[in-house]
């Protein structure tokens, strides 16, 4: 195996283009949500490394979660895309972020994203754009990498779960295997839905 095979979003992240990418991450997450103090949140998928930055902006809690089958060694609690262990509308804010590409029911993983999500509620939704991404880097393994969407599909996939899209945001990301190569830069897509 080499080591672009055996990469991580935890090894990635870590890297100095990682660091990079966090960065302009966490500026585009400013530009989408303002205060939240006194928010509860939770974060799908591989978000440690946005734990300081939340932490930061004084929320009440903030809980992490991630796929039972996921290959990061985080202390994330553990469940499946179909059954979160929480009650209904028990978040205001929820991130996803590298969760929805490993989801194999998008729909019912987005249903149960809902449900936990309080009606006044708002969800960041961190994907792989598919129409910026090279083709040469798809899947990208460190992110799971199972299936990419272009923008336009996650509008429809949020409608069709009843989340309005109301902004999306790109910003500059490398992928993993691009450490050294500075022409191949693609393009995530930050989507901020409401509950209808």
């Amino acid at each position: 195996m080499n080591n672009r095979t055996q990469m991580t979003a935890g090894t990635f992240y870590a890297s100095a283009t990682g660091r990079l990418c966090l960065r302009e991450a966490c500026a585009a997450l400013d530009s989408l949500w303002d205060d939240l103090r006194g928010k509860r949140i939770l974060t799908i998928g591989y978000a440690t490394p946005f734990y300081t930055y939340f932490q930061e902006k004084n929320p009440q809690s903030v809980t992490e979660m991630d796929f039972e089958d996921s290959p990061e060694k985080t202390l994330s609690l553990k469940a499946t895309e179909s059954s979160f262990p929480f009650k209904s509308e028990t978040f205001d804010r929820i991130f996803s972020t590298a969760a929805l590409e490993r989801a194999f029911l998008p729909n019912v993983f987005l249903r149960e994203v809902r449900r936990v999500l309080r009606e006044d509620g708002s969800l960041v939704l961190m994907t792989l754009n598919k129409r910026r991404l090279c083709r040469q880097y798809e899947p990208c393994a460190a992110f799971g990498g199972a299936k990419t969407y272009a923008a336009s599909q996650i509008v429809r996939l949020l409608d069709a779960n009843l989340l309005q899209t109301d902004a999306q945001k790109s910003f500059l990301y490398f992928p993993p295997q691009a450490y050294d190569k500075t022409d191949s830069v693609s393009y995530t897509h930050l989507t901020l839905p409401t509950i209808r």
